[in-house]
């Protein structure tokens, strides 16, 4: 399959790897940079050019997310982004600068759930067992919105302070 690299880039409203497939090999920019809409006929064309690198542009994290199933990538998250958003989500509640809500309002085209995902499989792959990791099974199966798992986390680490009748 050629080589794909996916964005997103709201403003981006050049042509489909359709609009260009009669003329794709007259264009000499590499990567090909192609506006993705997601259909099979995209996707049959991509892999009718191994031999090409493309830019796929999409418009939001949702058509990411579409365009990473349909072309069999991975989401990719730079690692300072996956940096702030750990330190984010283990904050004590009293350092503000750096709690989730702030960062996932912040980083509005990363899906909470991918960083958090992303995360645990880290720690996974590094070996380490982690409280992140006992979380999977509240994100995945237990139906928590992925925006409250800062408060899971507290939970869990026995960070929560009660202020009962205060």
């Amino acid at each position: 399959m050629a080589a794909i690299d996916i964005v997103i880039d709201k403003e981006y409203c050049g042509p489909t790897i359709l609009e260009l497939a009669p003329i794709l090999d007259e264009i000499t920019e590499d990567p090909v940079k192609v506006r993705w809409e997601n259909t099979k006929p995209e996707l049959r064309a991509i892999k009718s050019r191994p031999d090409r690198r493309f830019l796929v542009c999409v418009a939001d994290m949702h058509m990411m997310e579409r365009a990473v199933a349909m072309l069999g990538q991975r989401i990719k998250i730079e690692d300072a982004a996956m940096r702030v958003g750990v330190i984010a989500l283990a904050a004590a509640p009293q350092q503000q600068p750096h709690d989730w809500r702030n960062y996932l309002d912040q980083a509005k085209d990363l899906n909470p759930r991918h960083v958090i995902l992303k995360a645990a499989a880290d720690s996974v792959r590094a070996g380490e067992n982690t409280l992140l990791t006992s979380l999977i099974d509240d994100l995945v199966f237990g139906g928590i919105d992925p925006r409250d798992m800062d408060i899971m986390f507290r939970l869990r680490s026995g960070r929560f302070k009660r202020n009962h009748g205060k």
